[in-house]
């Protein structure tokens, strides 16, 4: 229920929209569930980092062969452990 409607922010930050969708998205898959359809609707202009930084550099080639799938359709890139964080798997390695 929580991811049901979208949310509303009227910030100047045009990567943050995105960014929660990228979330949402790859939660929703993880757990087999329905894909809200406002999480279509963002996308960022140029390819971004989660956590900042430059997409193109050193961690940014890095984390792209492990991030979700749905990070590709974003332009929003994260590692796909960060999706474990909070449970047992969280500290294992991260390749």
């Amino acid at each position: 229920m929580l991811i049901e409607e979208p949310p509303i922010y009227e910030g100047n930050d045009p990567v943050l929209l995105p960014a929660v969708a990228v979330l949402v998205h790859a939660l929703a898959e993880r757990a087999d569930l329905p894909v809200p359809d406002w999480v279509y609707a963002h996308r960022a202009a140029d390819d971004a980092l989660l956590f900042g930084g430059d997409p193109d550099g050193g961690y940014g080639r890095w984390v792209r062969p492990r991030a979700p799938s749905v990070c590709a359709y974003h332009r929003v890139w994260f590692h796909r452990r960060v999706l474990t964080k909070g449970t047992s798997e969280w500290w294992l390695p991260w390749d």
